[in-house]
Formats: structure tokens, C-alpha cells, sequence
């Protein structure tokens, strides 16, 4: 029987395993050069391998989990091309010292633009005959830098238009959409136009978020169905973000350790808002017996867990019949880290199990705030 090697811990067998591979090299009479060269490479390997898991440890947590505490839920919202800032280092010493590492570093690459930021290839579906159909287009029009949102309507022509951010303009959008023959109602911000009858229309003022209803109802009678939509506005994160930038980030940091040089921007407990506030919406929408579409800007980028309990209820049409990144915000940027583009999916169009998705888009070069997002779904037979 032979005996049971005692434990010693990895980082313990990665330094031996770096040692004797110098010492192959000294045994192998290799000048000092060769040997200072091949410890460098080996360096070079640990440090690009370490690299590749620690980015795929931080993707999977701010995939899942990157909006549950604010220290993380920070990063959602930066542009994934940061996180790739360490490749400026390694690839020029990859070049220089081993270029075979370079397939680590070009696999980091794709994870980012591919896996992380969920790139869809997705084709449309055509509609089966006798089916109810619905063409619905939801866009943010309260910073839309007078880029108008009319010309995208009119070629997309759909059922059912969902604004929001609309505060003091609902009641020219009912003069506006009624003219082209819209049933228009509204509800605070919130504006429903639709091809078939408004049947009814509230504001969920029990659902808040800083101190604004996050959603309004409105039920549509579609050739005799009862048709459930949710228009959703989520608060806008822009403040804290903007605080938690540069030194507000160490202040808020220091804070939560108790040290006295901190300061508390409430980053906590807004987040903490946040989630509640996705969570009181997915219970309302889980108590729905007809079928439900959930559109708007929900200020959460499709990922973390606010996002995955609306998925985790809903479909996400664009996850399903998207094509490309389908961002939508911010229309205009100087930001190099996205190619001065948007780079965040905050506009969202959700149906529930009784819909076939079968196709959507993301408005595509209007320079507004958001970018409007079109979705087309059928009913499934009874």
C-alpha cells in the first residue's frame, strides 16, 4: 500500500512546478540569458492564465449576481471594453516573449463581445396564419435631443406604441396619436397607443422607485382576448453613478468600513430600492391570468439579478429573435471603450409563455438618449 502524499496547497505546487522548470534550464546549460527569458515566459503564462480565470470569475458574477451589492453593481454599468484593459499590457509582452499566449488573450476577447455582452444571431419567424399578431414598439422619449421618434413609427407601423418619460406631453400624444386612429390614454408618464381598444388604464403608484411609480397598467381588448401590458420606467441610476465615479467610490468604500474620512452617497440602499422594486413588479405580473407584454426602460442592463427575474417570468423577445448587441442606450457618447456607441440593453420588450416571439429590433442610428425597440409576437393557440 502506498503512502498518502501530504497536502500542499496550488499556488505552493505552481512555484515548484516554476522552479523546476528553471532548473531544466540550468541543467541543459542554457547562458543566463536563456534561462532569465524562459523565467519571464513562465511568469508571463501564470500571469495570462490568472488573468483568463479571474475575468471569467468576474463576468459569471456580474452576469448573475453584479447588481445585489453596490461595490459590483458599479460595473454593470461601465462599458465590457474595460475590463479587457489588461490585454494593453500582456499582448505586447506576449509578442515580445511568447506569442503562443496570444490564444488566451484573443479567448478573453470573445468571452467579453461574445458570451458577456450577448451577441444574438437569431432569425425572424413568419406569422402562422389566423394568429393574433402584435407589432409593439417601446421607447424612453424624455431626452431625445429633438431627434423625432415619428419617422421610426411610421415605417415600423405598429399595434402598440409604449412611451415613456412622457410627464406633461401625455395629452399631445393623445391629439397626435388619435389622429392616425390610436386608442391613446396615459397615465402619469406613461402613454399607450394602440390599434385596438384601451379597455383600462392605471398608474401602479404601490410600486415605486425614488419616489416615482416604476410601472402603469393598461389592459387592451385585441378581437375579443384581454390583453395584459405593463409599461415600465424603472428610475434612472444617473445620479448615484455620477457620485460613485472617481473618488466617490473610495469615500463610499471607506464609509462602509466604518473609517471616518468616507462618505455615504446611499449607495446601499438604493440599490437595494432597485431590486425590491423588480421584485414587487415580477410578483405583480406573476399574478396575471391573460396573456402579458412588459415594455419600457427598465434601467438595468440584461444582466444581474433584477434583469434575470424578469427573464426568469418573461421572455425576453430580443434574447430570442434579436439580432447583433441590441443596445440602446446611450445614443450619443464620447466614450472610446464602446467605439463611441451605445453600449448598454436598457429598453426591453418582455411577453409571457401564451407568446410565439417572432421577431425584434433596436431602432438603429437615431442620436436620441434611448433608442426605440420593436418586438413581434403571436398568441399561441388557447
Amino acid at each position: 500500500m502506498s503512502e498518502k502524499k501530504p497536502y500542499s496547497p496550488p499556488i505552493l505546487r505552481l512555484l515548484q512546478t516554476l522552479a523546476r522548470s528553471v532548473d531544466q534550464q540550468d541543467n541543459d546549460s542554457a547562458s543566463p540569458l536563456q534561462r532569465f527569458v524562459h523565467f519571464c515566459q513562465v511568469l508571463l503564462w501564470i500571469a495570462s492564465g490568472g488573468y483568463a480565470l479571474g475575468l471569467g470569475a468576474w463576468l459569471l458574477w456580474l452576469e448573475h449576481a453584479g447588481d445585489m451589492w453596490w461595490c459590483t453593481w458599479f460595473f454593470v454599468y461601465l462599458p465590457p471594453a474595460m475590463f479587457l484593459f489588461p490585454l494593453g499590457l500582456l499582448v505586447p509582452l506576449a509578442l515580445l516573449l511568447d506569442w503562443r499566449q496570444l490564444i488566451v488573450h484573443g479567448l478573453c476577447v470573445l468571452a467579453v463581445f461574445l458570451l458577456y455582452e450577448d451577441l444574438e444571431w437569431h432569425m425572424s419567424r413568419s406569422p402562422r396564419e389566423e394568429r393574433t399578431v402584435l407589432r409593439v414598439l417601446s421607447n424612453n422619449i424624455g431626452q431625445h435631443g429633438k431627434h423625432a421618434l415619428t419617422p421610426f413609427v411610421e415605417k415600423q407601423d405598429p399595434d402598440l406604441i409604449l412611451l415613456q418619460a412622457a410627464f406633461s406631453r401625455g395629452p399631445r400624444y393623445v391629439k397626435q396619436y388619435g389622429e392616425r386612429g390610436l386608442h391613446t390614454v396615459y397615465e402619469g408618464e406613461y402613454v399607450c397607443a394602440s390599434k385596438h381598444p384601451v379597455v383600462s388604464s392605471e398608474l401602479l403608484a404601490e410600486i415605486t422607485c425614488d419616489k416615482r411609480p416604476a410601472a402603469a397598467r393598461f389592459v387592451l381588448n385585441v378581437q375579443g382576448q384581454r390583453l395584459v401590458v405593463y409599461n415600465v420606467h424603472i428610475a434612472s441610476p444617473r445620479d448615484l453613478l455620477g457620485k460613485l465615479r472617481g473618488r466617490g467610490f473610495i469615500a463610499q468604500l471607506l464609509h462602509g468600513f466604518g473609517i471616518s474620512a468616507g462618505r455615504d452617497y446611499g449607495a446601499s440602499e438604493q440599490v437595494a430600492e432597485r431590486l425590491r422594486t423588480a421584485e414587487e413588479l415580477v410578483e405583480r405580473i406573476a399574478q396575471e391570468t391573460d396573456p402579458v407584454i412588459v415594455a419600457g426602460d427598465f434601467n438595468i442592463p440584461a444582466r444581474g439579478r433584477a434583469y434575470h427575474l424578469f427573464a426568469g417570468e418573461l421572455t425576453d423577445t430580443f434574447e430570442v429573435r434579436g439580432r447583433g448587441y441590441g443596445f440602446t442606450f446611450p445614443g450619443k457618447t464620447r466614450n472610446p471603450f464602446s467605439l463611441f456607441g451605445p453600449w448598454l440593453r436598457l429598453d426591453l420588450v418582455f411577453a409571457s409563455k401564451e407568446w410565439r416571439v417572432l421577431d425584434c429590433i433596436v431602432e438603429p442610428d437615431r442620436p436620441s438618449q434611448h433608442r426605440a425597440v420593436v418586438a413581434t409576437i403571436e398568441l399561441k393557440e388557447p
